[in-house]
């Protein structure tokens, strides 16, 4: 993981794991900044910046890490899957 990635929690994800994995297959031939991402508190993203060092992520069970160059791209649609729980 390098900071950016959207974390689906795991109920959004067993209802809609088909169009995850679709959005989660999109992959960016550049490194994408994440200046479109407003990261707030409540932000379903992973965010690392400003940090060093050893980081541990822990997660429940069944969520699902979208990559950071998708999460870039679909980070609206996301949103919306997200907030359907």
């Amino acid at each position: 993981m390098q900071g950016g990635e959207f974390i689906i929690s795991r109920e959004v994800t067993e209802r809609n794991l088909p169009r995850i994995s679709e959005i989660n297959s999109y992959q960016s031939g550049s490194y994408a900044p994440m200046e479109e991402i407003p990261l707030t508190r409540d932000s379903r993203v992973f965010n690392c910046n400003g940090t060093s060092g050893d980081l541990i992520l822990l997660i429940e069970k069944g969520s699902y890490i979208v990559n950071r160059a998708a999460t870039i791209k679909f980070y609206a649609e996301l949103l919306e899957l997200n907030s359907s729980s």
